[in-house]
C-alpha cells in the first residue's frame, strides 16, 4: 500500500495497491498545525476495515500521529493528543481507563473493564486467555515481574464506539520473579525491557471488552531478558 503525507487543507486522491487490487484511497488532512505528522498509519485490518467508498466511514485518530491511509476511501479526520481530543468515543474512553488502571497496578479496576467471557489473544501464550480471571492473572504476572512497568498509548484509531485499535509501548525493569506460560519462574534479571506493539479491541453493548488481540515481538522481549541469545551477525561479503 502506498502511504502519503497529509497536507493541511488539501484532499489527495490517488490509487493504491491493496491486496493486489487497485482501490481509490483518499487522505483528508485536518486543520493546520505547527508540526506535521512524522509518519502515517495504514488501514485497519480484518473486521475493523471495510469502509464504503461512496458513503465514507469515519475513523477517528488520536495520538502523536495525525494521518491515516485507509483503503476504500474512508473519510479520515485529524485528531489531537488523547488528553486534548475534541471528541472522545466510547472505545477511547475504555482504552484510557485500561491504561490508567494498568499504570496504577489496580487489578480490580482493570479486570472490571473486561466482560466475564472476554477473550484475549496474546502471542506469548499458546492458547487465548479466556475469561476475566485469566486476563487479571496475566496482568498480575507482569506487575510482579516488572514492578515499575508503564503502559503508554501512542496512537488510537477508533472505528466506532465498539471497535478500535491502539499502538502501544510498555517499558519496565525485570526486578521480580516472572512466571512463564509454561508455569516455570524466571528469576529477576534486572534488565530493562521495552515492548512495542498493538492491540485491536472489540466492546459489547455495555462497553466491556469482549475481545482483545495483542501483537508484539515475543522474540525481542526474550532477547532483552537474556532468555534467548541475540542473533549472530554474519559478515557481509560481496559475491561476484
Amino acid at each position: 500500500m502506498l502511504v502519503g503525507r497529509a497536507v493541511p487543507g488539501v484532499h489527495l486522491v490517488f490509487a493504491a495497491r491493496v491486496r493486489r487490487v487497485h482501490e481509490a484511497v483518499r487522505i483528508v488532512a485536518g486543520p493546520r498545525r505547527e508540526r506535521e505528522p512524522s509518519r502515517a498509519i495504514t488501514a485497519l485490518p480484518g473486521g475493523l476495515g471495510g469502509g464504503d467508498a461512496r458513503g465514507g466511514q469515519e475513523v477517528r485518530v488520536y495520538g502523536r500521529d495525525a494521518c491515516v491511509c485507509a483503503c476504500r476511501a474512508r473519510r479520515v479526520t485529524r485528531g489531537k493528543h488523547p488528553g486534548e481530543a475534541n471528541h472522545v468515543g466510547k472505545y477511547q474512553e475504555i482504552s484510557r481507563k485500561a491504561a490508567d488502571s494498568f499504570n496504577k497496578h489496580d487489578l480490580d479496576a482493570l479486570a472490571k473493564l473486561y466482560a466475564e467471557d472476554a477473550v484475549a489473544y496474546d502471542p506469548m501464550y499458546p492458547e487465548p486467555l479466556r475469561g476475566r480471571a485469566a486476563i487479571r492473572k496475566d496482568a498480575a504476572t507482569f506487575f510482579r515481574g516488572f514492578p515499575d512497568i508503564r503502559y503508554e498509548i501512542i496512537t488510537t484509531l477508533e472505528k466506532d464506539d465498539r471497535n478500535g485499535a491502539d499502538e502501544i509501548q510498555m517499558t519496565g525493569t525485570h526486578t521480580g520473579p516472572l512466571e512463564t506460560p509454561t508455569g516455570q519462574e524466571l528469576p529477576p534479571t534486572n534488565r530493562r525491557v521495552e515492548l512495542k506493539g498493538g492491540a485491536f479491541t472489540r466492546l459489547n453493548d455495555r462497553g466491556e471488552i469482549v475481545e482483545e488481540r495483542r501483537y508484539y515481538d515475543v522474540a525481542s522481549v526474550l532477547r532483552q531478558l537474556g532468555v534467548v541469545p541475540e542473533p549472530a551477525e554474519e559478515p557481509v561479503t560481496a559475491k561476484r
